[in-house]
């Protein structure tokens, strides 16, 4: 420690710029003006020049003899100056630094060299990453990287229109590390994000290759988060026939079905719902739908398979409800008749007024007008409080609520967001 000090001590800026540095379990120590005896010694040996608008850390060719010769620490020192001149971006030090270190017979811990490449990684130094990732694998073997540094350095050869080298990096160390017992807790945050870029950048096959290297390698369980861009890359190519391939897939091999919602949307958008159509695929039987609902028709049924008939219906309800199709809900409602959640739908309403989804409010009135088994008085205080949230002529709409309110026959309570004269939130 006393080692890391004196070297913090030491430097110095010709200029008035101040730099900090905190190492762990140390103290603060400031680069400036020091009052040590000590401090000053050591400063003889390191401080910084400018060079072209650009600073960097000069150490005398005696540096490490000298730390040597009073018994203190050199690889801890060498640590923290190669930390400090990464994290200032300063390549030529690091360089610099490497080979007074080779010279002196001091070699960096492998722990040095790992959070030298995080620095690298998190400042996307591409090249500069690429060579230590080589020169740690080659020369570091008894130290193996953790596994989330290699997954960050795959997210960014990803990122940088590399993905067959970031593949060839994965499945590498997939194949010559150790498999861990069980995935990494702290590793599947990692995973989501690498395989979110990799359907981005490089597609579906790129990120479904990746997806089985991580499972191979046991750094992660497939839960729907982390197979949710496999569905994603189709969606955003609009390959509807893919994405229910996509998700036949992953429903079968994992029994979960993410952006399932998402999906339906999307396919009644491309084919809109009629009651022709629809019909045949509320009856569970996808070969009576027409050619253009065949679609929609298998991924109801992956839906029913997975999550049950009633589920399956509530999620056409709500697709049809956020498409725009309230004809389409009502036939769901129809359908459903006694079977209804209304907590489900409750619920979902909330949602919708917390979003300011006022559309999709205003579908389910349409859809569920007459029907006694839905509780059309909550919606319309939902509708209410998501007027409010917009303030966007939120008075004249809730005067139109009112009226419509009236119209039904239905009695608001004394607690009712709105009476005539009232502004909307007013009671």
């Amino acid at each position: 420690m006393a080692g890391r000090l004196a070297v913090c001590a030491a430097l110095r800026v010709r200029g008035p710029e101040r730099l900090s540095c905190r190492l762990p379990g140390d103290a603060l120590v400031t680069r400036g003006r020091q009052r040590h005896s000590r401090s000053l010694l050591v400063c003889s040996k390191v401080h910084l020049s400018s060079l072209h608008d650009t600073q960097h850390l000069q150490v005398q060719d005696d540096f490490f003899m000298h730390l040597h010769v009073r018994g203190q620490e050199m690889e801890g020192s060498l640590s923290l100056l190669l930390l400090l001149s990464a994290r200032r971006d300063d390549t030529t030090s690091i360089h610099h630094l490497l080979e007074q270190a080779k010279g002196a017979g001091v070699r960096p811990s492998g722990y040095t060299m790992e959070k030298l490449l995080n620095t690298y990684i998190k400042r996307k130094h591409l090249s500069t990453a690429v060579s230590l990732y080589g020169s740690i694998r080659r020369e570091y073997s008894e130290a193996p990287l953790e596994h989330w540094t290699v997954l960050h350095f795959c997210t960014m050869l990803v990122e940088s229109e590399k993905c067959m080298e970031a593949m060839h990096t994965l499945r590498e160390f997939v194949e010559t590390g150790k498999t861990p017992e069980v995935p990494p807790k702290n590793t599947a945050e990692s995973c989501k994000v690498l395989l979110s870029k990799a359907a981005e950048v490089g597609g579906y096959e790129v990120a479904k290759e990746m997806f089985e290297l991580l499972l191979l390698g046991r750094l992660v369980d497939p839960g729907p988060q982390i197979v949710a861009p496999l569905l994603q890359c189709k969606l955003d190519r609009s390959d509807l026939p893919g994405c229910i391939e996509v998700a036949e897939y992953i429903y079968k091999t994992f029994n979960t079905l993410p952006k399932r919602m998402e999906i339906l949307i999307r396919l009644m958008q491309h084919n809109p719902p009629t009651e022709e159509n629809l019909l045949p695929v509320l009856r569970r039987d996808g070969s009576q739908a027409q050619q253009g609902s065949d679609l929609l028709g298998h991924m109801f049924e992956l839906v029913q398979a997975c999550y049950g008939p009633a589920q399956a219906q509530h999620d056409l309800l709500f697709a049809s409800l956020e498409s725009g199709y309230p004809a389409a809900a009502r036939l769901v409602l129809q359908t459903l008749g006694g079977d209804v959640d209304s907590h489900q739908i409750l619920r979902m309403c909330k949602i919708y007024a917390k979003n300011q989804r006022e559309v999709a409010l205003k579908h389910l009135l349409v859809a569920s007008k007459g029907m006694t088994n839905i509780d059309r008085l909550r919606i319309y205080e939902l509708l209410l409080d998501a007027y409010s949230l917009s303030n966007k002529e939120a008075g004249e709409k809730a005067l139109c609520l009112w009226t419509s309110i009236q119209e039904e026959g239905l009695t608001p309570s004394s607690t009712f967001p709105f009476q005539p004269g009232n502004t909307p939130g007013e009671v």
